[in-house]
């Protein structure tokens, strides 16, 4: 039977070990599941993780509440355009001005009468 050095394992597995790389889907995925209201029997539990949900907790307490808007410094409102919420307002709120605009024209490709 062979013996296992552990530490000489370790030191070569170093070598080999990637940079994890930082993105922001599972705080997208919990934005955008609380921000519409998903039942919960729709939401993909997988899809993000606990610490995606504390992030999305921390972005959101950040913002400040609308009656102190206008006493807020051109710092804090830099900070609340950098925001995750405030960007997902952003594209929630242009989806649905498109799909309530009025006298839309769809093009067709079929040119079949």
């Amino acid at each position: 039977m062979k013996k296992i050095d552990f530490q000489k394992l370790e030191k070569n597995l170093e070598k080999y070990q990637k940079e994890e790389e930082y993105n922001q889907r599972g705080l997208a995925n919990v934005i955008r599941f609380v921000w519409n209201h998903y039942p919960t029997q729709h939401v993909d539990f997988d899809s993000f993780s606990y610490d995606d949900i504390m992030e999305a907790m921390d972005a959101l307490s950040a913002i400040p509440v609308d009656d102190y808007m206008d006493e807020i410094d051109e710092m804090e409102k830099e900070n609340v355009r950098n925001n995750p919420w405030f960007h997902n307002m952003i594209v929630e709120n242009t989806v649905a001005n498109l799909f309530h605009t009025k006298n839309k024209f769809y093009e067709n490709d079929d040119d079949f009468i």
